[in-house]
C-alpha cells in the first residue's frame, strides 16, 4: 500500500513540477510565477457514526494543518496541488450503541482553480475576491475506538448509557462502577466480514474568499467539501460514501511578486527625477494653454488660439484662420480645405467639386494633397480600457495633469491601480 501511495505522490509532484511550462499565455509574454501555501483549520466528519446525535456538527471536530502548491495558467484558472494532515472523529452521545473512531488521515489532491477577479467578473486589483476549485485526491486513513480506561480495562455500557466497569448483570448491579472515558483511541477498527482498504480516492471541492495584504502575500478563508470513495472511515458501512468538511485559514506567498512596500520604494526611484509639478503646467505646443486644458494639442508655432488651445477661426467656417485663404465667408457657404467657397455651378459638376478638393501643400519640398499627407499620417494613439477612467475630462488625451492626479490617488489609496499599471500610464502619456 506504500508503495502505491508514495508511486502517486510522486506523480502529482511530477504535475507541478511541469506546471511553469504551461503557464505562459497564448502570446508567450507574460509567465506566471508559482505560489506556496500552507493553512490550519477544523476537520468535522459526516458518516454512519454519530449520524443521529443531536449535537452539532462541529461537535467532533478536530484540527487540521495543510499546504498548497499553485500555478496560475492566466488571470481565470489555475491549478493546485494540496496536501492535508488532521485525524477525523466522531462520538455517539444520545444513543446507548457507544460506537465511537477517531482516525489519522493523509490527504493529497490536484485541483482546476477558478478565481473570480479575473477582469471579467471582478476587477483583478480588487483586495477581495472569491475562488473555487474542483479536484481529484488520494487519501489514506486507519479508524480506531476508544475502548479501554487508562487501566487498559474495558468499558461496559449499561442501559441506561452509563458506562461502568463490570458488564451489567443481575449479580453486577450493586458493585458495578461507574468510569469515565478517557478519549484515548487506542484499540483499532477492523470489519468481521469486510477486510477493506485503509486508503481511497475523494473529490475534494473547495470555495473560499482571498484577501491581497499585497501583491505577493495573500490571505485564504476556505471551505473544502471532501466526498470520499470509502464507507469504512468510521468502520461502519451502512448508508453511502463517508464525507468530511475542512473549514481552514491560510496565508499564500505568491513567489517573485514584490510587496507593496518594495513596490512603492522601487516605483519612488523610478520617478524620481520626474518633476510632476512641472508636468501640470506643462504647455508642450507653446500656445499659452497648458495641456490640462489644451484641446488642440499639436497647434503649429506662432498661431493664435482661443482659451482652449484651438486656432481661431473667425468666419466660423470649419477652417482655422491660418489656413483659410477667404478669411471672411459668409455664413452658410460650403468651402473646400483652404476655406475658399465653393460656387453652386461647381457643387452640380462632380469633376469640380473633385478638383477643388485636391488642394496641394508643401511637405518636405514636394507638392503633397491633404488626402495623401493624411492618409501617411500615423493614427493617433487609442486609450487604454484600462486607463479609461484616467481620462478625466473625456476628451480622448491622457494630459500631464490627469497622470498626476492617477499617481496622486494611488498613494492616497483612493485608486485601485497597480504600480505596473502606473508605470504603463506614465509611458503611454510620453506614447501621445
Amino acid at each position: 500500500m506504500e508503495t502505491n501511495f508514495y508511486s502517486r505522490l510522486s506523480f502529482f509532484f511530477l504535475l507541478i513540477i511541469s506546471m511553469p511550462l504551461l503557464a505562459q499565455e497564448e502570446n508567450t509574454k507574460k509567465f506566471y510565477p508559482p505560489a506556496i501555501g500552507a493553512n490550519i483549520g477544523a476537520l468535522t466528519f459526516s458518516g454512519d457514526i454519530g449520524k443521529n446525535n443531536k449535537s452539532s456538527l462541529y461537535t467532533n471536530t478536530r484540527w487540521g494543518y495543510g499546504f498548497f502548491l499553485e500555478q496560475k495558467f492566466g488571470n481565470i484558472f489555475g491549478v493546485q496541488l494540496n496536501g492535508l494532515m488532521g485525524k477525523l472523529s466522531k462520538n455517539e452521545t444520545d444513543t446507548n450503541l457507544y460506537r465511537n473512531f477517531e482516525t489519522p488521515i493523509m490527504q493529497f489532491d490536484l485541483s482546476l482553480l477558478f478565481d473570480f477577479d479575473n477582469g471579467k467578473i471582478i476587477n483583478n486589483t480588487s483586495g477581495f475576491a472569491p475562488f473555487l476549485s474542483l479536484g481529484f485526491g488520494y487519501m489514506q486513513f486507519d479508524p480506531y475506538t476508544d475502548a479501554l480506561d487508562e487501566n487498559g480495562s474495558p468499558y461496559y455500557v449499561w442501559k441506561d448509557g452509563s458506562l461502568r466497569d463490570l458488564p451489567q448483570s443481575d449479580t453486577t448491579l450493586g458493585i458495578a462502577k461507574f468510569v469515565k472515558r478517557d478519549y484515548q483511541y487506542e484499540t483499532q477498527l477492523t470489519d468481521s466480514l469486510v477486510n477493506y482498504q485503509r486508503n481511497t480516492f475523494t473529490i475534494p471541492l473547495r470555495f473560499g474568499l482571498k484577501y491581497k495584504f499585497s501583491e505577493a502575500l495573500h490571505a485564504r478563508l476556505t471551505a473544502a467539501y471532501f466526498i470520499t470513495m470509502s464507507d469504512y472511515i468510521d468502520n461502519t458501512a451502512l448508508s453511502g460514501k463517508d464525507k468530511f468538511l475542512y473549514t481552514s485559514l491560510s496565508l499564500q506567498y505568491n513567489i517573485g511578486r514584490k510587496s507593496k512596500t518594495e513596490k512603492i520604494k522601487e516605483d519612488t526611484e523610478r520617478y524620481k527625477n520626474v518633476d510632476f509639478n512641472s508636468l501640470m503646467v506643462e504647455d508642450t505646443d507653446k500656445d499659452g494653454v497648458i495641456d490640462w486644458n489644451d484641446k488642440c494639442s499639436n497647434t503649429p508655432q506662432g498661431v493664435k488660439v482661443d482659451k482652449e488651445g484651438c486656432p481661431l477661426d473667425d468666419d466660423g467656417d470649419g477652417v482655422p484662420n491660418h489656413l483659410d485663404e477667404e478669411p471672411n465667408t459668409p455664413s452658410g457657404n460650403y468651402v473646400d480645405d483652404r476655406g475658399r467657397t465653393i460656387k453652386f455651378e461647381e457643387i452640380k459638376n462632380e469633376d469640380a467639386i473633385d478638383t477643388q478638393k485636391t488642394i496641394f501643400y508643401q511637405e518636405n519640398g514636394e507638392d503633397k494633397s491633404i488626402e495623401e499627407i493624411k492618409s501617411n499620417a500615423p493614427a493617433p494613439l487609442v486609450i487604454p480600457k484600462e486607463f479609461k477612467t484616467i481620462d478625466f475630462d473625456s476628451d480622448g488625451f491622457i494630459s500631464s495633469q490627469e497622470v498626476t492626479k492617477a499617481i496622486d490617488d494611488y498613494f492616497d489609496g483612493k485608486n485601485n491601480m497597480s504600480v505596473e499599471l502606473l508605470h504603463k500610464l506614465v509611458d503611454f502619456f510620453f506614447e501621445q
